[in-house]
């Protein structure tokens, strides 16, 4: 387990937060999946568009305000790994892909700064992890 500063703890606290929003009320995940899929997709769609963001979301919560409680083994293992933060990276960096694309049409400017901002603290903290 990782020993996070308040500050650390609070950003992260903030970034899981976000991806509970993603999962919850956002809906850029479905409509990237759906594309012009028929409605067959739909129960798809929105289990990945809300489970990915979801799983991620209770990693971080997990590693700061959740610490004592217990989990799954191989989600400890993940969640206590380098790769646990890559990963979260990159499912943000795929929305601001599919918020910057003009399929969507408009595009969300405050969803696609918070999702840079904590892109760029999740690489930080991959390269920082020990």
């Amino acid at each position: 387990m990782i020993a996070w500063d308040t500050k650390s703890a609070i950003i992260l606290f903030a970034c899981g937060v976000f991806l509970v929003y993603l999962a919850a009320f956002d809906d850029t995940l479905v409509d990237a999946l759906m594309g012009n899929g028929d409605r067959n997709q739909v129960v798809l769609a929105t289990l990945i568009a809300a489970g990915l963001p979801m799983f991620f979301a209770v990693g971080f919560f997990k590693q700061t305000v959740l610490t004592r409680w217990l989990t799954i083994y191989p989600y400890e293992v993940l969640v206590s790994s380098v790769a646990f933060w890559i990963l979260s990276a990159i499912v943000l960096i795929v929305v601001i892909a599919i918020k910057m694309s003009n399929y969507l049409g408009t595009i969300d400017i405050p969803i696609v700064i918070i999702s840079m901002l904590f892109v760029i603290y999740l690489i930080y903290i991959s390269i920082n992890h020990r």
